[in-house]
């Protein structure tokens, strides 16, 4: 089973609410969103490191893409972390 997690990529507000049997309702303002499948052993994994650095799920990935990127010399992310 996997689980499907939906990426702000900056600093704007994501809304996401999901009610059993009612479906997904987002209300969002501004960012991309990048949506994927990932095993829930690796979303616990996430979400155990986003909370040891005081940080979103949303915005530890964010963070962990970003110095990929700039590690791999693909591109210059345009947003600045702490």
């Amino acid at each position: 089973m996997c689980t499907v997690l939906s990426l702000p990529v900056d600093d704007y507000a994501l809304l996401h609410t999901i009610a059993p049997g009612k479906g997904t309702h987002m209300a969002y303002r501004g960012k991309p969103i990048i949506s994927f499948r990932i095993r829930p052993d690796i979303k616990n994994a996430l979400q155990k490191l986003a909370a040891a650095d005081r940080r979103s799920v949303s915005s530890y990935i964010e963070l962990v893409l970003d110095e990929h990127i700039k590690r791999n010399g693909s591109g210059k992310p345009a947003s600045k972390r702490k």
